[in-house]
């Protein structure tokens, strides 16, 4: 079908079907419902071509091999076991969905080449599941009430803009690699981010995690950014290594708000501008020229490492208000740089060896310094 041909199709229901081989050249195909096992089937959109479809839902079914060159999918609403399935979408074309809610699914295998997916609204147990997002291919979407965005591998400066991840919402990405990136606007009420890789010059970009929200990424590594505004109220970013030159910048930790990182090596950064009211963080392993520096610590905030070694370095500007600084062992030429404490404020060491160096500018109303053991040439 080409050249300004036109389908307009009131239903396609009970197993009816709609197949076309191929629709090119400002086709439109224009179906109101596709329900009960009903399908559209098309082996290529391209050129200007659209496909709009206003309801797939009760298991109904619009099945494309391709969509290529500015072609267009474009539905308003995908529910009740109603499945969009998507070989490729490349060269610009777009898939547009409004909503996608109880049970729908959208299921793409490959995003690439400027190609598209633009979701509305994911809620109610709907899902989205793409294969490979990759050379700029973008994904964007609003994911609440248990919708969930399922991507394997993220490459070659592929865009995945997040507006609120709320109420259980999820999304699970496998790999994100080489420029590609993740932005996320909110993360919310039990909203999930969970990425199992980060790795060469990706970014991951959080403006605010809150209530129970959380990011749990596995590894970081290869100039890798994690940038986080707004940790708090009981949000989490929990990270297993930072290695390579990988970086962790958050502005404010706060509020209950959690820090987790199980090792930070080979380079690895964690910046953090203010810690404060009750907020955490938590470092199982500094080592290797690794550097953690945090701006403020204030109103019971709380760093906690368990060890420092091999020239790792912990640099806080200023703690205060009731803060405690707990470091389990500082060893191999470590440096510890506190420039001012302050008003109850606790550190607690439990053990500094071989060339360490624990310098404190300025301690003053009720603070602790309390180490427990120094050995081989350790200063304090």
């Amino acid at each position: 079908m080409t050249y300004g041909g036109n389908i307009r199709v009131q239903r396609v229901t009970y197993g009816g079907c709609i197949r076309v081989q191929r629709v090119t050249y400002g086709v439109n195909i224009r179906v109101q419902r596709v329900t009960y096992g009903g399908s559209i089937r098309v082996q290529r959109v391209t050129y200007g071509v659209n496909i709009r479809v206003q309801s797939v839902t009760y298991g109904g079914n619009t099945i494309v091999q391709r969509v290529t060159y500015g072609g267009n999918i474009r539905v308003q609403r995908v529910t009740y076991g109603g499945n969009i399935r998507v070989q490729s979408v490349t060269y610009g074309g777009n898939i547009r969905v409004q909503r996608v809610t109880y049970g729908g699914n959208i299921i793409v295998q490959r995003v690439t080449y400027g190609g598209s997916i633009r979701v509305q609204h994911v809620t109610y147990g709907g899902n989205i599941r793409v294969q490979r997002v990759t050379y700029g291919g973008n994904i964007i979407v609003r994911v609440t009430y248990g919708g969930s965005i399922r991507v394997q591998r993220v490459t070659y400066g592929v865009n995945i803009g997040v507006q609120r991840v709320t109420y259980g919402g999820s999304i699970r990405v496998q790999r994100v690699t080489y420029g590609g990136s993740i932005k996320v606007q909110r993360v919310t009420y039990g909203g999930n981010i969970r990425v199992q890789r980060v790795t060469y010059g990706v970014n991951i970009r959080v403006q605010r995690v809150t209530y129970g929200g959380s990011i749990r990424v596995q590894r970081v590594t290869y100039g890798v950014n994690i940038r986080v505004q707004s940790v708090t109220y009981g949000g989490n970013t929990i990270v297993q290594r930072v290695t390579y030159g990988g970086n962790i910048r958050v502005q404010r930790v706060t509020y209950g708000g959690n820090i987790r990182v199980q090792s930070v090596t080979y380079g690895g950064n964690i910046r953090v501008q203010r810690v404060t009211y009750g907020g955490n963080i938590i470092v199982q392993r500094v080592t290797y020229g690794v550097n953690i520096r945090v701006q403020r610590v204030a109103y019971g905030g709380n760093i906690r490492v368990q060890s420092v070694t091999y020239g790792g370095n912990i640099r806080v500007q200023r703690v205060t208000y009731g803060v405690n600084i707990r470091v389990q062992r500082v060893t191999y030429g470590v440096n510890i740089r506190v420039q001012r404490v302050t008003y109850g404020v606790n550190i607690r060491i439990k053990r500094v060896n071989f060339d360490v160096n624990i310098i404190v500018n300025w301690v003053t109303y009720g603070v602790n310094i309390s180490v427990n053991c120094v050995t081989y040439g350790g200063n304090r």
